[in-house]
């Protein structure tokens, strides 16, 4: 007589939950064919995968155009695009099995051939051992101190980045051990097909970070001469307020319904901008009139009368440069490369010139600068720079430039003196002096690759409690996208999940620097390289950002982020703002970009004798590359744009990127840009260009980083005081008389009344502001 094994009707539970899981996603069709039920439920069991995960890796793979080339002139049986064949079967088999294997290889960090593992295999077979509780605990123990335990071969492999010695493991499908129990303190498990929960041990980058030299050291400092006064001086915080100009990506959109022509058309209408403001500019610096159009005025000359942005503009200066011209004549365009092929770089003999449709018809042209390297005039450009150029083509066919022009900057901002007094005026503080504002800004990533610790921000968040800046800048990552070991921690052991380690992690450190002081402002910016945001591309709307306020509230409260909006409080001192985002914190207007551009440019720019200083470019090449930004108005001028790196992947979103989303609006005072170049902070073109680094450097993120910190002086309130009061003098009184008459019969008399007007002024934040940048 059989007895029914415990468990087996649970079993059969859950294989019927799993086909009929299978059928929902795959549709009706399958269930004609239990056969291909059976073994999809099959591979679903042995590696642990959804039936959606299925059917996504099987659609991936009939849509490939690899898979499709392969198969032509054969004839795939009715239905076979809505239910797997066998050998559509056999290669999900084949590609779970694979990333199995290499996930396995990733965390043990072997380095053995497949020959050798299998010789490996049949040597541990022979001498398995059983593991309980205690002794996995002993494994993990050893495998940390660097032993081995009796009876067990020896084999080097990495464990979370250090060299160890422990067991080896045999085949990634088959444990050593058909039965255990273990804690969250065990070492690493492999189960047939998945990977088991890896503890919450520190990794060798935390425990490296822990003897970390130079902590605290300050790497830069721009204008030592301005005095660091920290928030911690005042017993209330600075009057501070942080202002969003609209416009912005504040909300989620769809993407990848763009069209080619759509994007040809968006391109043709950047180009045609800059060049209508190339065109103004060059006219009076190649006028031989002595005139010079101050570079402050984004708006033409009144001498020109053209208005820049109508439709009945006129090139009066500014010819197609594809045409031939045998004297010395001026145009513009975009930079190209004469050979479109990916990973082809940018050199001094393949420069073409596109200009745009209304001026030239899209025609590109090559681009001669050997007279500029002849005379020794540098110049410094990339793929996707709109310039202007001075020179001749006899044939039509290449132009020799003599001269480049790069557009000028944007209008300095400025702001009213009477609104700036108001924000810097405290009757309350205990002292009539004008306090700075104190910004501390950390990008990531936070946390090591090799653990979910954030332990360089646990080190920040350490730093803003002492200092009590008025307000604090992080720009994500916050869960990166390479992080190893994401996924392969359970819930409520060391994160897990993305939104486990929002709610567990990340939020008691929000909240810890929200208590360091009473007013105190964080800002939160996604990342592209992060795992929080739905939306890879660049521009990115804010973190737990949705298509409409009820995803948006679902998604906040998932990541734990939903006290934003359910405390008066917080709602004011908490900003989940977009990628990039442009902002006012009182007078003074900050931009915020996180995506690498700088090293992008600097991966596609050529530049020839830049000690040559080119127009408008700074003394070093930091400074050129902030200055590439500033000049073309907008905060990624690449293109076509860069694919980034494996760890860094890099992804542009091109209708919202030439629409606005990502242009400068106005010259910033402050520009901050993290980049994985060398963190600096400069002086460009009037503006504070800072890279702050990032919290954790490295390629693999296993590196102490650097953070920046701002001291932000007021304008002398005196000096305000007395330019209003001058203002007013010169300002012509205005008269008017009283109507009717006085009682006593008398006529009425004549008032005197004095023009209010508002007075501007530029804000002169590079003369004003303290840049350090400081080893966390």
């Amino acid at each position: 007589m059989l007895t029914a094994t415990p468990g087996a009707g649970a079993g059969s539970a859950d294989d019927a939950a799993r086909r009929a899981e299978l059928v929902r996603e795959f549709g009706p069709d399958i269930a004609s064919q239990p056969d291909v039920v059976e073994r999809l439920a099959g591979l679903s069991k042995a590696f642990s995968v959804s039936a959606l995960e299925l059917v996504t890796r099987w659609e991936s793979h009939i849509l490939d155009p690899r898979f499709r080339r392969s198969r032509e002139g054969q004839t795939r049986a009715a239905g076979a695009d809505t239910v797997p064949t066998d050998d559509d079967i056999e290669w999900l088999r084949r590609s779970l099995k694979e990333e199995a294997d290499r996930r396995y290889n990733q965390l043990m960090g072997s380095k053995s051939s497949s020959g050798s593992s299998g010789s490996s295999r049949r040597d541990n077979t022979s001498t398995s051992q059983v593991f309980d509780a205690n002794s996995i605990q002993q494994l993990a123990a050893a495998a940390l101190e660097g032993r081995s335990l009796g009876g067990t071969r020896r084999g080097k492999v990495r464990v979370r980045g250090a060299e160890s010695t422990q067991p080896e493991l045999s085949s990634p499908l088959r444990p050593q051990s058909s039965s255990f129990s273990a804690n969250t303190a065990t070492a690493a498990l492999v189960t047939p097909g998945r990977v088991e929960p890896i503890p919450s041990t520190p990794s060798a980058s935390s425990l490296a970070f822990d003897k970390r030299l130079n902590a605290g050291k300050i790497e830069e400092t721009l204008n030592e001469n301005v005095p660091l006064k920290l928030g911690s001086s005042w017993a209330t915080p600075s009057a501070v307020d942080l202002a969003i100009p609209l416009g912005q990506q504040m909300s989620g959109y769809r993407y990848m319904f763009d069209r080619a022509s759509d994007r040809g058309d968006l391109i043709d209408m950047h180009i045609e901008d800059l060049s209508r403001v190339l065109e103004i500019y060059m006219r009076v610096e190649t006028s031989e009139d002595p005139r010079s159009m101050d570079v402050d005025d984004e708006e033409p000359p009144e001498e020109f009368g053209d208005d820049i942005s109508g439709h009945d503009f006129q090139w009066k200066l500014l010819q197609a440069p594809a045409a031939p011209h045998q004297e010395k004549f001026y145009t513009a365009g975009r930079i190209c490369c004469e050979d479109p092929s990916e990973g082809t770089k940018l050199t001094y003999d393949s420069i073409m010139l596109e200009p745009c449709r209304s001026l030239g018809g899209g025609m590109r042209v090559k681009l001669s600068v050997q007279e500029l390297l002849e005379r020794g005039a540098g110049f410094a450009l990339f793929p996707g720079q709109v310039i202007g150029v001075e020179g001749t083509n006899p044939s039509g066919r290449l132009l020799l430039a003599t001269r480049i022009f790069l557009p000028p900057r944007q209008k300095i901002p400025d702001s009213s003196i009477r609104r700036i007094l108001r924000l810097y005026t405290q009757p309350d503080a205990e002292s009539s002096e004008a306090r700075p504002v104190n910004v501390l800004v950390a990008a990531g990533p936070f946390s090591f690759g090799e653990d979910q610790l954030y332990q360089p921000l646990e080190e920040f968040v350490k730093v803003v409690e002492k200092e009590k800046p008025d307000v604090v800048i992080l720009l994500g990552p916050f869960v990166e996208k390479c992080n190893r070991l994401l996924g392969a921690t359970p819930s409520g052991v060391q994160g897990g999940s993305t939104e486990n380690i929002f709610r567990n992690i990340l939020r008691p450190l929000f909240e810890r620097i929200l208590r360091a002081r009473n007013g105190i402002k964080l800002v939160l910016v996604p990342s592209t390289r992060s795992r929080e945001s739905e939306w890879v591309g660049y521009p990115q709307p804010p973190i737990a950002a949705g298509l409409n306020e009820s995803e948006q509230r679902r998604r906040r409260a998932l990541f734990g982020l939903d006290f934003v909006g359910t405390s008066g409080a917080s709602l004011s001192r908490v900003y989940l703002l977009p990628n990039p985002v442009q902002l006012a914190i009182n007078e003074v207007v900050i931009t915020l970009s996180n995506a690498d551009t700088l090293t992008h440019i600097g991966g596609e720019e050529c530049a020839k004798n830049p000690s040559a200083r080119p127009p408008g470019a700074g003394p070093d090449r930091m400074s050129r590359l902030f200055s590439h930004v500033l000049s073309q108005r907008h905060l990624y001028p690449l293109s076509p744009p860069s694919l980034g790196t494996p760890e860094a992947p890099f992804c542009l979103d091109f209708e919202r990127a030439y629409t606005g989303a990502i242009a400068l609006r106005a010259h910033p005072d402050i520009l901050v840009v993290p980049s994985l170049l060398r963190q600096v902070a400069k002086v460009v073109d009037g503006c504070v260009c800072v890279n702050p680094g990032q919290l954790v450097r490295g390629s693999r993120s296993d590196g102490p980083g650097m953070f920046a910190r701002l001291c932000i002086h007021p304008l002398d309130p005196v000096a305000l005081r007395a330019e209003l009061e001058r203002a007013r003098a010169e300002a012509n009184p205005k008269k008017r008389k009283a109507a009717g008459t006085s009682d006593d019969g008398h006529g009425g008399a004549e008032e005197e009344v004095e023009a209010e007007e508002d007075v501007y002024t530029a804000h002169f934040v590079s003369t004003r502001c303290r840049v350090e940048i400081q080893r966390i």
